[in-house]
């Protein structure tokens, strides 16, 4: 029940603020840098690159502050590679996050706040062979999510975002691993596409 109420979050602030305030919705794309964090220091765990894309909405609640949801797919993982052998886990999450945006006036905005993350999918490279690890890994991740964007005038927005994992992902082992990302990610108002 909470996971539905959780999916439906966005729809209801919509609801609730009736669209009264003009509520922007944009587009949403970017790149994801990730890397798993281990309870034990690995040397030789490096990024992996993944995307970012869905829609936001922008909730205004005063002339500096506004809230913002969404839906997105998100890609975390980590790449592991030494001398002997190299693998690579990839995870794939549906993002909601809900954020406080405060909004400078200058077209600089900065964000933060707790983001949900459902597992879509979980897939690995073990020198060369392809596993699925989906049942050893646990169906949601809680994440706390900084960032900051500039706006131009044109509406397109440019910002980066930082996801650090709260939850340690793997289901029933004794080792604790975390997620953690960086976004750099674009994102363009619909409202301006439909006005064109």
């Amino acid at each position: 029940m909470k996971l539905k109420l959780l999916t439906l979050l966005p729809f209801i602030l919509l609801a609730v603020q009736g669209f009264s305030q003009q509520p922007v919705i944009s587009l949403t794309g970017g790149f994801h840098f990730s890397k798993w964090k281990f309870d034990e220091k690995i040397k030789n765990n490096h990024s992996k690159p993944g995307i970012l894309f869905g829609a936001s909405v922008d909730i205004p609640v005063q002339d500096e502050f506004s809230a913002q949801t969404g839906l997105q797919i998100g890609m975390f993982g980590t790449h592991l590679k030494n001398a002997y052998e190299e693998a690579t886990y990839l995870t794939t999450y549906l993002l909601i996050p809900m954020l406080g945006k405060y909004h400078f006036g200058n077209g600089i905005s900065l964000h933060a706040g707790p983001e949900i993350g459902f597992l879509m999918g979980a897939n690995s490279v073990l020198d060369g062979d392809h596993y699925n690890f989906k049942d050893d890994m646990k169906k949601t991740d809680i994440f706390l999510v900084i960032g900051g964007e500039y706006t131009l005038e044109n509406g397109l927005s440019l910002g980066l975002r930082i996801h650090h994992g709260l939850t340690n992902v793997e289901d029933g082992a004794s080792t604790t691993i975390h997620n953690r990302a960086v976004t750099i990610m674009a994102s363009y108002p619909i409202n301006s596409l439909i006005k064109k």
